[in-house]
């Protein structure tokens, strides 16, 4: 009983662990994308597409980060409940 308790609390972090680190790929390749593409479009003499770019870039990496974390909040407050989301308006 300890053993498969010890496990499933061992899998769970390890899956906790594994989304952060994806997130923070994720938003390290947005942010990347974003300024290497403003960069080069700042040397090519358009300075209001390459803020554009960067705003963009900032952009979907913010909603990357939030959206990884409303996941995690509403699976913890799930994982607590036994209540999943389809189920708030029974």
């Amino acid at each position: 009983m300890t053993t498969t308790l010890l496990a499933a609390i061992d899998l769970d972090l390890g899956s906790h662990k594994l989304l952060v680190k994806g997130t923070v790929v994720l938003v390290a390749l947005a942010l990347l994308g974003g300024f290497g593409r403003a960069v080069a479009v700042f040397f090519s003499g358009r300075i209001g597409q390459a803020f554009a770019w960067a705003a963009a870039g900032v952009v979907i990496a913010v909603i990357i980060a939030s959206g990884a974390g409303i996941y995690m909040s509403v699976k913890r407050s799930a994982d607590q409940t036994q209540i999943t989301t389809g189920q708030y308006g029974e």
